[in-house]
């Protein structure tokens, strides 16, 4: 048992971690998208340290298309649209 080191292990699930990231990644690229845009106006509005009224809005903003991503990314889970579209 000689195989099964720590490291082993560590490196299998390090692996595994990764593998569902990347699925994850590439099946609400979207909702990954609206993140990443999310992160890039968070930053460029606290490059002085300090938040206006107006990137206050705008980020809030931002985070209403995550949701909405979000929302729509899970609504087109055939498992999960029963439950969101009764009709």
């Amino acid at each position: 048992m000689e195989f099964m080191s720590l490291d082993f292990v560590l490196g299998i699930l390090l692996l595994i971690v990764g593998a569902f990231g990347t699925i994850v990644t590439m099946k609400y690229r979207e909702v990954v998208a609206s993140i990443e845009n999310f992160i890039a106006e968070y930053k460029e509005a606290m490059k002085d340290g300090k938040l206006t009224k107006k990137e206050k809005e705008d980020l809030a903003l931002a985070i209403l298309d995550i949701a909405t991503e979000f929302v729509s990314a899970i609504t087109k889970l055939k498992w999960l649209s029963f439950v969101v579209r009764k009709k």
